[in-house]
Formats: C-alpha cells, sequence, structure tokens
C-alpha cells in the first residue's frame, strides 16, 4: 500500500470513530510528532551568528528600521 492508499484508509477509519479519548489521543499523538519533527530541524547558535544577530538588531534601531508593539498589535489583527 503507498503513502496516498494508507492515509485515505487512515482519514475513513478517522470519519468512522465517534470516541473521543480515543480522537483526542490520536490528536495528541500528531501534536507531539509535529512539535518533535520541529524541534529536530533546529540547531543552536554559534556565538559568531549571535552577535551578528545582535549588531544588526542595535543597527536596524539606530536606523529607525523598529515596529512599536502598538502598531504590530495593529497590523497583526490584519493577518
Amino acid at each position: 500500500m503507498n503513502i496516498q492508499a494508507k492515509k485515505l484508509s487512515l482519514i475513513e477509519k478517522l470519519i468512522g470513530l465517534s470516541d473521543t479519548t480515543t480522537i483526542n489521543k490520536i490528536d495528541e499523538l500528531l501534536n507531539n510528532r509535529l512539535v518533535s519533527s520541529y524541534e529536530a530541524k533546529q540547531k543552536p547558535m554559534t556565538g559568531e551568528e549571535y552577535k551578528m544577530r545582535l549588531d544588526k538588531a542595535e543597527d536596524d534601531f539606530k536606523n529607525g528600521r523598529i515596529i512599536s508593539q502598538e502598531d504590530l498589535e495593529k497590523e497583526s489583527e490584519n493577518w
């Protein structure tokens, strides 16, 4: 069975479920898997990378390339 067929089979089984406990466990399992996958892709910054980001942030601040918290909140209302 290829991956697409397996996905469809799982979807059909999920549609037929009425047990909220099982559905919640499946949801938790999938959410944990997504978090683990995301975290596995992360890598710590080196000291040099950190310093470069800090220098850029300070330069942005000095040159007015910033946005206030209030303006950011207003902008995010339209997302």
